[in-house]
């Protein structure tokens, strides 16, 4: 885990009231346990909405640079649906 730093943080009433119930059921062994727990989380999801974001953006670019768009036709797009195609 490495080096261990002590940080104060501030939390609401109801946060801390679910930290305190996290321990006290027994989910964790303290509270520095759950917000650890909180961070890897945390940091997880960050790195997966990064992932994300940089599909969507790639996406986007290769969409622009697809040429310009061209109408579609509703009925042609049902029939095609409707063929299979």
């Amino acid at each position: 885990m490495g080096q261990i730093k002590k940080v104060s943080v501030a939390l609401t009433e109801e946060l801390a009231t679910l930290v305190k119930a996290a321990v006290e059921d027994g989910d964790y062994g303290s509270a520095s346990e759950v917000v650890r727990d909180a961070l890897r989380q945390w940091q997880s999801d960050r790195i997966r909405r990064q992932a994300e974001l940089g599909m969507l953006q790639r996406e986007w670019r290769r969409g622009i640079t697809s040429g310009p768009s061209q109408l579609a036709n509703i009925d042609h797009i049902k029939r095609n649906a409707r063929s299979g195609r």
